[in-house]
């Protein structure tokens, strides 16, 4: 069901002409952390202050050659 959601975010954000799709997700959320990561989604740590917080996913929607204004 992840997948399936994540595949209809990343369409819905292309249909949009969306540059990338960005998402947050907790520590604690190891299963959310390795689909992300499977689907190709880079990764960021997120801290505040000594605190581990979570991860920022991030996923470019155009390629370098393509232009988002039509």
């Amino acid at each position: 069901m992840g997948t399936n959601l994540q595949k209809h975010a990343i369409d819905l954000a292309r249909s949009l002409h969306c540059c990338q799709l960005v998402s947050f997700s907790y520590s604690h959320s190891r299963e959310n952390h390795e689909l992300k990561l499977r689907m190709g989604f880079a990764v960021r740590p997120e801290t505040r202050g000594s605190e581990r917080h979570g991860l920022y996913f991030m996923m470019p929607l155009i390629s370098d050659g393509e232009s988002q204004i039509s």
